[in-house]
């Protein structure tokens, strides 16, 4: 059951409230829409303060680069992308940042963006879950396996049978 914006946001308000009364500039970000499976429902609000102070949560996602033709253009070009001059002329357009750790944090358009990606370059670890690679229904697939799993890990071969089905006809359609 999707929670309500107020139930999404509560936990956060107090943190709102003390930012904005210290006079801090605050930036929201929210889930507005989910488009298969994730982990937040829509109303799900991460705020970052222009101090870097960060409060609540969304999900983090990443542009995949990937090649079909295998050539000394395309891998030119692909390394190019990577590279802390090409991630510049991205994060300069805001709403993006940059896990090139090369890329300049003065780039960035505005105090707030400048020090979400502090807090990513900064990071330990960003996770991609697998599922972030897969179609649709092999997605759904995992996420329902997973669960099933943790409700009845004696069940696992069956788990696992249906999982391999559902990628032997997503994989191969």
């Amino acid at each position: 059951m999707a929670l309500s914006l107020w139930e999404q946001m509560r936990d956060i308000l107090p943190i709102l409230e003390r930012w904005t009364g210290e006079g801090t500039a605050v930036a929201l970000g929210s889930v507005i829409e989910r488009i298969g499976s994730a982990p937040r429902d829509p109303g799900a609000t991460l705020a970052v303060s222009s101090t870097g102070e960060v409060a609540g949560s969304v999900t983090g996602g990443a542009d995949l680069l990937f090649a079909m033709k295998d050539n000394d253009a395309v891998r030119a070009y692909m390394e190019f992308l990577s590279t802390a001059e090409a991630q510049t002329i991205w994060v300069k357009q805001g709403g993006a940042s940059s896990v090139n750790k090369a890329v300049d944090l003065s780039v960035y358009p505005n105090d707030v963006q400048r020090n979400a990606a502090k807090q990513l370059s900064q990071a330990t670890f960003f996770r991609a879950s697998p599922d972030d690679q897969m179609p649709t229904a092999m997605e759904s697939a995992f996420w329902m396996g997973s669960l099933a799993y943790i409700q009845n890990p004696g069940q696992l071969d069956s788990i696992l049978s249906t999982l391999e089905s559902v990628a032997m006809s997503t994989y191969t359609s």
